[in-house]
């Protein structure tokens, strides 16, 4: 089947979307459109769990598989408001990543000087993670999912310890020389 492309190799469709289907649709068009935009190619499966209807694609976000724009009743979707709304994607990377909240417990410095700590768990927001704080030894952090880490020590971003005073919270070190720095905004 042939579809005839603008001069960029575009091809124009068309959509007619009855109820709040039309959010669903343009949430994964968008998602697309987001990701494909960064370069970053990826499968897509649709029906996973009933393999009668399952139908699996792929996306080059790398360059051959783009969409260049969308538009509802002829008005191009305001990506911003939209993500915001809709999607909280378009402010980072790890804005459009799950995110979770991790919390350890400080036990103390090894012969080495380095920390040792626990994992205590993980919540699925910020207050679980506060309110399982035990003492000035627990901290959390922010952590998200299918979002790789280098293989080096980092050290996390917005993680802190709940139960310290604001003067306390200035550092907390954690596993294997890695320090958990906080900043004024805790």
């Amino acid at each position: 089947m042939k579809f005839n492309r603008d001069k960029d190799g575009y091809t124009e469709v068309s959509l007619k979307v009855r109820g709040d289907g039309l959010f669903s649709v343009l949430r994964m068009l968008r998602h697309m459109q987001y990701h494909g935009d960064i370069g970053h190619s990826y499968g897509i499966v649709m029906d996973p769990d009933n393999s009668d209807y399952t139908i699996k694609t792929g996306w080059d976000g790398d360059g051959s598989d783009a969409i260049k724009e969308l538009k509802v009743n002829g008005k191009e979707l305001d990506r911003k408001q939209f993500d915001k709304e809709h999607l909280d994607m378009g402010k980072s990377r790890e804005a459009s990543v799950a995110k979770l909240w991790a919390c350890g417990q400080w036990r103390r410095e090894d012969d080495d000087g380095l920390s040792v700590w626990d994992f205590q768990g993980v919540f699925d927001s910020e207050e679980r993670a506060r309110s399982a704080c035990k003492d000035d030894n627990w901290f959390i952090w922010p952590v998200f999912i299918n979002a790789e880490l280098p293989e080096e020590a980092i050290a996390p971003e917005g993680g802190y310890a709940p139960t310290r005073d604001r003067e306390a919270r200035i550092a907390t070190k954690v596993a294997a020389d890695c320090v958990l720095a906080l900043d004024d905004d805790f």
